[in-house]
């Protein structure tokens, strides 16, 4: 054990970086062999489809019509993969493979982050946990939009830094773009991208004039980056599409009798209830954008009919955000999609541990603790109240816990580290 120590000791915080990134990609390759066919229409199939006939004279539509056009999800994930699928016609399960690139992504970007907030120790404790952690490999057999998206989230923080430390021109580009991308990905991350340049422009509010014109190039270059799919869309469907006409099925999904009143379901989403809004918003229209239209009114006209019940749904979306109420049921759907179950009973046991340790080193009161992880207490903070948030409006589903994993993450390797941060913006130094 003393020669391992020494052997690691001697390597360089590149060397250890890169070590745990290989052990990180190996294990997700060799789960993505663990992964079995979905046996339910999920997210997946349509990631798939859309890479596959990005090159063809049919992009972007209907799963069972080539003449319908579709918005359902962000484009990004599809791009990515395409040509892959383009040079593999017949791969459909193959394209898995590509996915634990993205978590090589997530692992180099917190031992980046986690350098850059504190010191190399905590570089190498966040990376390790982001390699180990089932939270942030499980999605990395499947194709679908979580893993890429948190690998954004992630790079977005180390981007914060370096402005927050240090407000540049190429910065806010990179972080515009970073945005985008991020956007594209996973449209609800619109809001928290919008959200943190606040913060941001708060936090260097001593130099505001100078914050207020980078973060407007933020984000400018960011709908540069989004300009194209909503261009695209502006032709294709009856009403207007921002992003994705997702969010119709999820509200009407969200809020139904099953969700607000039946003991097994409620604060939760069940394919009863998206099956009974599809029927009725495609009596309407065959238009993606007019379903989704109609089915959102569904959903919050439900929710305002039955507002006595919200604040119960609420605190069950929480419970089964958290793994409080019906694990099983969880565990079973995951199945569906194609995920092993022990793996969804790992994940669930590896989060309350995540818990229970961040609790603990929360409760430790360690000297000079207030200054760790400036300057992004304030992010930080955000991704946990985005993941809350998300859950109390949508639906407690497992994969919405990603921010709150990556906040939780940052917290643990820098209680765990033992130097001090390496500079603190003078807005974030204690008086």
């Amino acid at each position: 054990m003393n020669v391992l120590q020494r052997w690691w000791g001697a390597q360089s915080f590149r060397m250890r970086i890169a070590l745990i990134a290989t052990v990180g990609l190996l294990w997700r390759l060799y789960y993505v062999t663990l992964e079995q066919p979905y046996r339910i229409l999920t997210d997946e199939a349509w990631y798939v489809t859309q890479a596959h006939r990005l090159f063809s004279a049919h992009p972007f539509t209907s799963l069972f019509d080539y003449s319908v056009p579709t918005a359902q999800h962000g484009p990004m994930l599809s791009l990515l993969v395409s040509p892959v699928a383009w040079l593999f016609p017949d791969a459909t399960a193959g394209l898995r493979f590509l996915i634990p690139c993205f978590g090589v992504m997530t692992i180099v970007g917190f031992a980046v982050l986690g350098k850059q907030l504190i010191s190399d120790r905590c570089g190498v404790v966040a990376a390790c946990l982001a390699a180990l952690l089932p939270d942030f490999w499980i999605r990395d057999g499947l194709v679908v939009s979580e893993s890429l998206s948190v690998a954004l989230l992630v790079w977005l923080l180390v981007l914060l830094v370096s402005f927050l430390r240090g407000p540049r021109l190429r910065t806010a580009v990179l972080l515009g773009i970073v945005m985008g991308v991020l956007v594209l990905t996973r449209a609800e991350c619109a809001g928290l991208c919008v959200l943190l340049l606040a913060v941001v422009g708060w936090k260097l509010r001593s130099e505001l004039w100078s914050a207020a014109r980078l973060s407007a190039i933020a984000l400018v270059v960011s709908a540069v980056v989004v300009s194209p799919w909503v261009a695209f869309n502006a032709s294709r469907f009856q009403s207007s599409v921002l992003l994705t006409n997702n969010l119709g099925i999820t509200l009407a999904g969200a809020n139904c009798h099953a969700t607000y009143y039946d003991g097994r379901y409620i604060g939760y989403d069940t394919p009863q209830c998206w099956n009974e809004a599809q029927d009725k918003a495609r009596a309407i229209s065959s238009d993606e954008a007019v379903q989704s239209s109609f089915m959102k009114t569904m959903g919050l006209d439900y929710a305002k009919a039955h507002a006595t019940r919200i604040p119960l749904v609420i605190a069950m979306r929480e419970a089964w955000l958290t793994g409080l109420y019906r694990p099983s049921y969880v565990v079973y759907m995951s199945a569906l999609g194609g995920q092993p179950r022990w793996a969804t009973w790992v994940q669930l046991v590896s989060f309350w541990l995540l818990g229970v340790v961040a609790l603990g080193l929360g409760l430790l009161k360690r000297r000079g603790g207030r200054g760790l992880l400036d300057p992004l207490r304030g992010p930080i903070v955000l991704y946990v109240v985005f993941t809350l948030v998300l859950a109390a409006i949508f639906v407690g589903h497992w994969r919405y816990r990603s921010t709150l994993d990556i906040a939780a993450v940052l917290f643990i390797a820098s209680r765990l580290a033992d130097s001090r941060p390496k500079a603190v913006l003078a807005v974030d130094q204690p008086v």
